[in-house]
């Protein structure tokens, strides 16, 4: 007997829920299918191009962070001279040295105020001879024997 009395409260309980449901989407149809005709007939183009909106957009203003430009500035160093490129922050972006004061030998390359890249010219001919790269994690270092432009050995 109970179980026969727990099967038909809920049959009753899903017919109440599918008359809900029916009844909400019947009030819905009905109110879509008014809609359109609350709008109206559809305007002229002519005149909607003469509408101006009632309040002008304006984008906000950035404030634009005050920087001083990259700058190149000498230095002299112990063995040699050369100029280094520091960014706004005093950071060194590039730094082109010489060792003998009369040509660049060494030219090297920074990421936030770390050098990455070095290329050295060991023999003094005006082109670099030796490649290295250094990070974080560890580091390389190419030679080119013949100074063609390709490294031809690594250490």
């Amino acid at each position: 007997m109970a179980t026969a009395r727990t099967a038909a409260g809920r049959g009753l309980q899903i017919g109440k829920r599918a008359r809900g449901v029916a009844r909400l989407f019947l009030g819905g149809c009905l109110f879509l299918e008014r809609e359109p005709s609350r709008a109206g007939p559809p305007r002229p183009v002519s005149r909607c191009s003469s509408t101006t909106p009632a309040r002008r957009w304006q984008s906000p203003r950035r404030r634009r962070p005050r920087s001083t430009p990259a700058r190149w500035s000498w230095s002299p160093g112990p063995a040699g001279s050369g100029w280094v490129l520091k960014d706004a922050n005093g950071r060194a972006l590039r730094r082109f040295y010489s060792s003998n004061g009369r040509d660049v030998d060494t030219w090297s390359y920074f990421k936030d105020g770390v050098e990455v890249h070095r290329q050295v010219d060991t023999t003094g001919s005006g082109r670099p001879d030796q490649y290295r790269w250094m990070n974080g994690g560890g580091s390389k270092w190419g030679v080119d024997v013949d100074k063609n432009g390709t490294i031809d050995t690594w250490k």
